[in-house]
């Protein structure tokens, strides 16, 4: 028999087995609520709890035999004999899986139209040859002659300068993600796929469009607001359905986001929380440290560069916690990202105390670092120049606390220095940081600071000084005289808005170093910079519509 899980507070809605009975009776009755399982509903109720013990054992045997398809047959055999006794259940011997077991794809019609020569999904009709085909009754023909249509996507090419593909929509599985499949395509998050679906795609790049009728646009949204109506309660569920497994496997099998996880709240939403609301971690009385790691890690998810997430990653799998060492760029990042953003670097020793004395939280970051790298796509690179050293690297998204830990700007108090402007000036270094916003709104910036800022190529950059920079002045003349091989640096950070869409405050993306180009007029001075690495194709039509 194993041992119980003690229940932690929350909603269930699942049958009482016998462990759960068992845990029911140590508890006041004032804690707990049941009611009659309901004749009516019942059978779906007691369908899934048989369904996830059956699912469980058949995968058992999948990872311990070799002979684990027969092992299966006769189990799901067996299942099936005893629902023969039961009257009114419809099972019968004909309902056996024969041995040695296979699956049913498609029952061809003799007569049905023949499929075409030129089949729309190979690559033939990706280049125009020297007879090109009718592409309607190639279309026709195919439909009338396949077997499944569930998402037929053939790609028709009948002219050089356009590129056409038809996406037949069909009856897709309540689980189906159209949300991924359009976010893969325009980025953002699932309410801005949402809104995209709305208006007709209208963020694509130039040339490019996306037409939906009115009967799949409204099979898409209705897709799409389901996913995003799945609430903490589902994902609670479906981790008690798969069982004890860990971040990455979680997020596989259900194909919810690190977003859906680290939703926010009050406690923070983790996936630790998740587990032990599902009853695979034990409640613990939080401190306020734990709270304030908790929705630390909600912020993490903008860290993209596999170099620091697979430093940190290597930091926080230590068996014991390192010697404290403030000189290191890791652990500067680490406390900082971990919310001791007021503290001095002093206290980095209590906050590596602590955070090796929470196993539970320490796994659930390790997984989570994991689950970035693994996603990220960073192709940067190191800085040139006389700024090679420093451990901020190109094309990688920072949050403002990011970028002073790491250029290793510290408080009077001996932490990282905290800053509120948009022009810092490192002195040490010979460097202006510029964090620049490129979708402004008077509701955050005064007339005097909604800067003209924008892209003018992927290697060109119009940016406004303050309100106060001219030529003559010191901080201008710093400007004019970053140029190749100066002493003068400048390092650019660009955001497009100053909050996202899950109302958190948006990172920078670093830029790397401006070169000056030229200038115009002063009070503030309108300055075109050369960028040393060229913004990537994304990120720069990204920025062109934010800045409009």
């Amino acid at each position: 028999m194993t041992a119980r899980r003690p229940l932690v507070p929350g909603v269930y809605d699942a049958p009482v087995t016998a462990a759960l009975q068992g845990s029911l009776s140590s508890l006041p009755p004032d804690l707990h609520e049941t009611e009659p399982l309901d004749p009516a509903d019942s059978p779906r109720t007691l369908a899934r709890l048989i369904h996830g013990r059956l699912v469980h054992a058949l995968a058992a045997f999948s990872s311990s035999r070799d002979d684990a398809l027969t092992r299966q047959l006769e189990l799901t055999n067996r299942v099936l004999a005893v629902l023969e006794d039961v009257p009114g259940s419809g099972a019968s011997a004909d309902d056996h899986v024969v041995p040695p077991g296979a699956r049913l794809l498609a029952v061809r019609d003799p007569a049905a139209t023949a499929r075409p020569e030129i089949p729309l999904a190979t690559s033939d009709l990706l280049v125009n040859g020297r007879h090109d085909v009718s592409l309607g009754p190639e279309v026709n023909r195919e439909l009338a002659s396949t077997d499944r249509l569930d998402l037929l996507c053939p790609f028709l090419k009948s002219r050089k300068d356009c590129l056409t593909v038809l996406d037949f929509i069909g009856g897709a599985h309540r689980r189906f993600r159209f949300d991924l499949r359009y976010r893969a395509i325009v980025g953002g998050t699932r309410r801005s796929v949402k809104s995209e679906i709305e208006r007709g795609f209208p963020s694509l790049p130039s040339g490019c469009v996306i037409q939906l009728d009115r009967v799949s646009q409204q099979a898409v949204l209705e897709n799409v607001e389901h996913a995003l109506g799945l609430g903490k309660r589902a994902l609670v569920e479906d981790l008690r359905e798969l069982g004890d497994v860990d971040l990455a496997t979680f997020l596989r099998e259900t194909g919810a986001e690190l977003e859906d996880v680290y939703a926010g709240g009050t406690p923070a939403w983790t996936f630790t929380r998740m587990r032990r609301e599902a009853g695979f971690e034990k409640a613990e009385l939080e401190s306020a440290e734990d709270q304030q790691v908790s929705r630390a890690l909600s912020r993490l998810l903008h860290v993209d560069d596999t170099e620091r997430l697979n430093g940190l990653l290597s930091l926080v799998s230590r068996s014991a916690p390192p010697a404290p060492d403030a000189g290191d760029a890791m652990q500067r990042w680490l406390f900082v990202l971990l919310g001791w953003v007021r503290h001095s670097y002093a206290g980095m020793d209590q906050a590596w105390a602590h955070l090796w004395s929470r196993p539970a939280l320490r796994r659930e970051l390790a997984q989570l670092l994991a689950v970035l790298a693994d996603r990220s796509r960073w192709l940067g690179g190191r800085l040139g120049g006389a700024l090679g050293d420093l451990p901020l690297l190109t094309h990688v998204t920072y949050t403002l606390d990011e970028v002073l830990a790491g250029i290793d700007e510290r408080s009077d108090k001996g932490g990282v220095k905290r800053i509120q402007t948009g022009v810092f000036h490192v002195p040490r270094r010979s460097t202006e940081l510029l964090f620049i916003t490129l979708e402004k709104s008077e509701k955050h910036y005064t007339p005097t600071t909604l800067y003209d800022d924008y892209p003018i190529s992927p290697t060109r950059f119009h940016w406004e000084s303050q309100s106060i920079a001219h030529e003559d002045a010191p901080t201008g003349r710093r400007y004019i005289s970053a140029r190749p091989g100066a002493k003068n640096n400048v390092l650019l950070f660009v955001r497009q808005r100053r909050t996202g869409d899950r109302g958190e405050t948006m990172p920078y993306v670093h830029l790397g170093r401006g070169f000056y180009r030229s200038h115009r007029g002063a009070r503030p001075m309108q300055i075109e910079w050369d960028l040393e690495t060229p913004m990537p194709a994304w990120l720069y039509q990204e920025t062109k519509r934010a800045a409009g």
